[in-house]
């Protein structure tokens, strides 16, 4: 046995006193199966709470052994017999009345057909209580546990209560040893931010902090377990994201089933997830040239906090790429965007945590916001050929919920498309432009991300755009020509903001020839 619960802590939550290597790294959010497809969900068969219950520790493999549990083939207490629990939902496990652990029930029945399984990893930080259970193998506890797929009676397999605020689900999944859930779609949400491992440290203060900046766009969901202890107990209630079932979370299922345009998920990851040159990295299924963008723009907001810390979209390891992941089930055509987080340089800083959380933020703002006000295009504004927009002066930063330029127009298609410059309305050597494109996909309601990066000047107004030979995660993307085609219009939106070498911002100028 390497993993216990021994005794209570001064809060009653159970302490994690040990841990092993063959589950150290779950501890973070991502995993191997977050690429994989899981197990279709199926419909839950009973409402039920066992009480009196026996765990004992067994040996099997699975996609995620460590998160999940082999449950009797029926109940043992009902007449006639019918099937327990669903596979593929979880289960709340509690002891004494205090909240355990939540496993994932697996498709294969357990053995004994009155007891439930567990590996060890699963049985050590999910079950046992080393001041009660047996010392020896196989590690049987006592009959004393409660497994749940229901909040309350008569609610399965939902196991997420429903909560009025963030900060009721905090408060009551704490009063209760339980689990909740805080569902919001504002009226003109575009994007849900989420947070499903409410126990990685600063993840779910992100979503707090920017659903309190601006509750009528977002939308939120937001799982609490247990009050959230920043602690071991991650191992306790992970559910890997691919395998978080929308049946035992009926909120999260609400945007599964009718999914915004744009959907981001924050996590925390141990030191030892994937690469420790890397403090955070930007996922999901999003396109590449999307999440370098907003990569782009995390490492710029970080670095105005701290120095030396490493920002990654493409590290051969990106997290949250599975089209079961429940961030990209959230978003149109699994356009989700996983936030994944070192806890020890991010997480444990609230200054760096809300720096992330405003730049990704800041990212869906600039799509959201109406454009800034425009110079006139030269030539037929109703059917422009050219464009011209002009920012005057650095008042973008202040004047809306997006801190940049947004210059945006229907520019008429063209059989070779259309050139196109951004620079500083007046250049200095040493100037600065970052820039994004996109074009505006109306069927979809959302824009993808044409191209864009960093670019510097010299007094001459000549570019010199961005070469990253170090990291090669921030080389500028040429977006090409613009508005290629034979007929109709196509929207083009430019998202900008510039410096001086010395770090002030610039009035800023776009045009399309």
């Amino acid at each position: 046995m390497t993993n216990s619960h021994d005794g209570i802590s001064p809060r009653g939550t159970p302490v994690l006193v040990m841990m092993s290597a063959a589950f150290a790294l779950l501890s973070g959010c991502y995993s191997a199966v977050d690429a994989e497809e899981a197990e279709p969900v199926q419909e839950a068969r009973s409402s039920l709470t066992l009480t009196g219950q026996t765990f004992r520790l067994v040996t099997f493999t699975s996609a995620t052994p460590s998160e999940r549990c082999r449950v009797p083939p029926v109940d043992p207490n009902a007449t006639p017999k019918v099937p327990i629990f669903a596979p593929n939902t979880q289960l709340t496990i509690k002891r004494r009345g205090v909240l355990m652990g939540i496993c994932t029930v697996e498709s294969t029945t357990s053995s004994d057909p009155t007891v439930f399984e567990m590996n060890e990893a699963a049985y050590g930080s999910r079950v046992a209580w080393s001041s009660y259970d047996s010392p020896t193998l196989p590690l049987t506890t006592l009959p004393e546990v409660e497994v749940s797929n229901e909040y309350a009676p008569g609610v399965a397999p939902a196991i997420a209560a429903p909560a009025t605020s963030m900060a009721d689900a905090q408060a009551t999944s704490w009063t209760n040893h339980g689990v909740m859930e805080y569902t919001y779609r504002g009226p003109s949400a575009g994007v849900v931010y989420a947070v499903a491992h409410p126990t990685e440290r600063g993840a779910f203060d992100q979503v707090k902090l920017i659903h309190e900046s601006d509750t009528a766009r977002n939308g939120v969901w937001a799982a609490a377990i247990n009050g959230n202890p920043q602690s071991g107990a991650t191992v306790s209630y992970h559910i890997t994201s691919t395998q978080i079932s929308p049946l035992s979370f009926p909120g999260m299922n609400t945007f599964i089933t009718n999914p915004l345009p744009y959907s981001v998920s924050f996590h925390a990851s141990s030191d030892s997830s994937c690469n420790n040159n890397t403090h955070v990295r930007v996922g999901g299924r999003m396109e590449g040239v999307f999440r370098q963008g907003m990569a782009e723009i995390v490492r710029d907001e970080l670095a105005s906090v701290v120095s030396g810390l490493n920002v990654r979209w493409s590290q051969g390891c990106e997290p949250g790429n599975g089209l079961d992941n429940f961030v990209n089930k959230m978003a149109r055509r699994s356009r989700g965007v996983q936030i994944e987080q070192r806890f020890s340089a991010i997480g444990s800083f609230p200054d760096r945590r809300d720096a992330v959380a405003r730049a990704v933020k800041s990212v869906y703002d600039c799509l959201l916001d109406a454009p800034d006000v425009l110079s006139e295009s030269p030539g037929n504004p109703a059917s422009p050929t050219t464009f011209l927009a002009d920012s005057a002066d650095a008042s973008y930063a202040n004047g809306s919920v997006c801190p940049r330029f947004i210059a945006e127009v229907d520019i008429v298609n063209a059989a070779g498309g259309h050139t196109h410059s951004i620079r500083p309305t007046v250049c200095q050597a040493g100037d600065q432009v970052h820039v994004d494109y996109y074009w505006y996909n109306a069927p979809e309601v959302a824009y993808e991300r044409l191209g864009g990066g960093d670019i510097t000047y010299d007094a001459a107004c000549t570019p010199t755009y961005a070469v990253d030979n170090v990291s090669a995660q921030f080389t500028y993307i040429d977006p090409g020509n613009l508005a290629i085609g034979s007929s109709g219009k196509t929207r083009i939106r430019a998202v900008a903001r510039a410096k001086s070498a010395g770090g002030a911002l610039k009035a800023v100028r776009f045009a399309i020839d």
